[in-house]
């Protein structure tokens, strides 16, 4: 574990949200997105359990959670952003401040916790205290849902794929990523690949693939992982879920050189299952 300075949370507060949130609010491919993961979310969810929705924001992914569940909590470090969710909710979501590696809560108090694009904006230990705290906060048999973006691991079908299928503000998402991973090893030579910072934000603490989100998801006592299966998946795969998982253990298996040459990325959204602690 690289040893690496605390997060200055005062970067999430007016200047982040005006950056980066305000294009969001109005774009409609988000929320298409943020209801594509609240119905992943609630998927066999009882209507009246309880929902955390971790780094919530303005509340972009909390207020559809709210369609499908009677209880949803918001929570962000920026109160600025919190102010800017209340405004938006019309009272229908509850949003507080608070840190997710600090949380105001009783132990086994959610049914599940969903977290959506924070884990990179932390360093090493504070995602392990968060990631903890999710695992106490959830009852028996509860389920953390995480949205990760994964970049810089791709294979060459991805970028075929991205060639081919994006729009051209997802291409250069995607170019303006690999600048990012170009001048963020240049200026720091020693680090490893996951420990690049301000890869695609300034306030990026480190870059995930999908077996480091495993990692860390298992080491803090979540299992049984469920992923989505995208839109492109269900086309190959002639919308099978058995021949999807099959696909999914064949990737988290394969040596990284067959990854890259021949296999689709999964993706970065997925469901873990608390595991009772012996």
């Amino acid at each position: 574990m690289q040893e690496q300075k605390p997060t200055s949370y005062n970067q999430y507060d007016k200047t982040y949200f005006n950056d980066l949130y305000s294009g969001a609010c109005s774009h409609k491919k988000t929320y298409m997105h943020y209801n594509k993961i609240a119905r992943f979310a609630t998927e066999g969810l009882p209507e009246d359990s309880c929902i955390l929705d971790i780094g919530c924001g303005f509340g972009g992914l909390s207020q559809p959670l709210r369609k499908y569940c009677k209880y949803v909590v918001g929570m962000d470090v920026s109160l600025d952003g919190v102010r800017k969710a209340k405004l938006l909710s019309a009272d229908s979501v509850q949003f507080i401040a608070g840190n997710g590696e600090y949380m105001p809560f009783k132990s086994e108090t959610f049914d599940y916790v969903t977290v959506n694009h924070v884990f990179e904006h932390l360093t090493d230990d504070e995602a392990e205290r968060m990631q903890k705290e999710i695992f106490r906060v959830l009852k028996v048999n509860g389920r953390l849902v995480v949205d990760q973006p994964f970049f810089g691991h791709q294979g060459i079908p991805d970028f075929i794929i991205i060639l081919l299928t994006s729009s051209a503000r997802e291409r250069r998402w995607f170019y303006n990523g690999f600048r990012d991973l170009i001048r963020a090893r240049k200026n720091n030579p020693k680090a490893d690949f996951h420990h690049l910072e301000q890869v695609l934000a300034p306030s990026h603490r480190r870059v995930y693939d999908v077996f480091l989100l495993i990692n860390e998801l298992s080491k803090a006592g979540f299992g049984k992982i469920k992923f989505l299966r995208k839109r492109l998946f269900s086309i190959l795969l002639f919308n099978n879920n058995n021949l999807f998982e099959l696909y999914v253990k064949l990737y988290l298996n394969a040596p990284g050189l067959i990854r890259r040459l021949f296999l689709i990325d999964i993706g970065g959204l997925l469901k873990v299952s608390k595991i009772k602690r012996q």
